[in-house]
C-alpha cells in the first residue's frame, strides 16, 4: 500500500509524527531503564573505618607555679611577692631550666574590704592578697619530676604556693609537638586499612569493590597513654559522625596515643 503524500498531506504528516513519537519513547525507555539499573548498582555502597595508631613520648612541657603573698600593708604584701618570684626563679635556673624558659604570670590583687559580698563576721590576719605565678615552657622534659620532687624547698623559705588540684605535679600539661612528621605515614596506613577492610568485606560477601564514594579523612586525635580504646571511642560516635570528632586528651601523661580513623564509602559492583 502506498500513499500520496500530495492528495493525503495531512494523513502522511500525522503517520511520520506518529512513527517519530515511539521511536522516541522507545529510546528514551531504554535509557530509563539503563540508568534505573546502573543507579540501582550504584546504590550499593559499604562504609568503614581505617585505624593507624602510634604511641609517642611528649617532647614539650608547660608547669606552672601558682604563688601568693599577704598582709595588711599593700607596699609590704609587693615587695613580697617580688622576693618569692625571684626565689622561685633561682630554683627553677638550679634545677637547669633556662632563663628564657621561665616567664611570669599576671598579678591578680584583692582587697578583702573592699569585696562587696564579704562576709563580716569572717576575720581575716590580713587585708590584701596578691596572687601571681611563674611558667616554665620547655623541651626539657626529663628535668620537670626531679624539680617538682623538691618543690618542699620553697616551702621550707616561707613562700605560700598554691595548685588547682591540690598536687603540683597535675599541673605539668605534656605536649607531643611533632604530629605534622607523622601524619602523612599514619594516614596512608589509616586509609590501607580501610581499603582492606572493605576488600575483606567483599570477598566474604561475593562482590566486587568499586570506587570511593565519598571519604572523610577524619581528625588526629592525641589522647593519653592510658586514654580511651579505639573500640569505645567508635562506640560513642554515630557512624558518618567519626570523621568530625576530635578526642581531648589528658595533658598530664607523658606518653601519648594519637590515633586516626578515616570514614571512607565504596561502590559496591556485582
Amino acid at each position: 500500500m502506498t500513499f500520496d503524500c500530495d492528495k493525503h498531506s495531512f494523513s502522511c504528516s500525522a503517520l511520520i509524527i506518529g512513527l517519530s513519537l515511539i521511536i522516541g519513547l522507545s529510546v528514551l525507555g531504554y535509557f530509563i531503564c539503563s540508568a534505573s539499573s546502573n543507579s540501582k548498582k550504584m546504590d550499593r555502597i559499604i562504609t568503614v573505618t581505617g585505624l593507624s595508631e602510634r604511641i609517642v613520648t611528649s617532647d614539650f612541657a608547660i608547669w606552672t607555679i601558682n604563688f601568693k603573698s599577704t598582709g595588711n600593708d599593700l607596699l609590704e604584701v609587693s615587695k613580697q611577692i617580688e622576693t618569692d618570684k625571684q626565689t622561685i626563679t633561682n630554683f627553677l635556673l638550679k634545677q637547669g631550666f633556662a632563663q628564657d624558659e621561665v616567664t611570669v604570670g599576671k598579678y591578680n590583687v584583692t582587697d578583702l574590704l573592699a569585696q562587696q559580698y564579704r562576709n563580716n563576721n569572717n576575720t581575716q590576719d590580713y587585708r590584701y592578697i596578691i596572687n601571681t605565678s611563674l611558667e616554665v615552657s620547655s623541651s626539657k622534659i626529663n628535668l620537670i619530676k626531679p624539680a617538682i620532687q623538691k618543690i618542699g624547698e620553697l616551702v621550707q623559705q616561707g613562700i605560700v604556693l598554691e595548685s588547682s588540684s591540690g598536687y603540683y605535679a597535675a599541673d605539668v600539661r605534656y605536649e607531643f609537638t611533632k604530629l605534622s612528621e607523622i601524619k602523612p605515614e599514619m594516614l596512608a596506613e589509616a586509609t590501607k586499612n580501610a581499603y582492606d577492610s572493605a576488600k575483606q568485606f567483599t570477598n566474604d560477601s561475593g562482590s566486587k569493590l568499586g570506587k570511593i564514594h565519598r571519604a572523610a579523612q577524619g581528625d588526629f586525635m592525641v589522647d593519653s597513654y592510658y586514654g580511651p580504646s579505639t573500640d569505645s571511642v567508635k562506640a560513642a560516635m554515630p557512624m558518618m559522625a567519626r570523621s568530625y570528632i576530635s578526642v581531648s586528651g589528658d595533658s598530664s601523661t607523658i606518653q601519648k596515643k594519637v590515633r586516626v580513623m578515616p570514614t571512607i564509602e565504596y561502590y559496591l559492583i556485582d
